[in-house]
């Protein structure tokens, strides 16, 4: 059986050693903790940035196309009717470059 004074010795070698251990384990899981809070922070932020420039494209791409459309439609109401009766699809047809070739073919 180890005697008294070497107990305390071994215990004195040994107790400082493994608080410096337990410290640097507690101080290595904290500072891991704090880093990945801080990534998970900064990810955040820049998809909150991300985020908000895709709905200002989505939006200037939404509103060119309704422009468009708009535009499409304002063309397509001020063409003029096809006419119904057969005189008037003639003199449509006589003056149509392309309906000239068909009628020569």
């Amino acid at each position: 059986m180890p005697s008294l004074a070497t107990i305390l010795i071994l215990w004195g070698i040994a107790a400082p050693l493994g608080t410096f251990g337990w410290m640097k384990a507690a101080e290595f899981f904290h500072l891991r903790a704090a880093v990945a809070d801080a990534v998970k922070t900064t990810r955040l932020a820049d998809a909150k940035q991300c985020n908000a420039r895709i709905d200002s494209i989505a939006k200037e791409l939404n509103d060119d196309a309704a422009k468009r459309v708009a535009e499409a439609s304002a063309a397509v109401a001020a063409l003029p009717p096809t006419p119904v009766d057969d005189p008037g699809l003639r003199s449509l047809c006589e003056r149509s470059a392309s309906c000239r070739n068909r009628k020569g073919q």
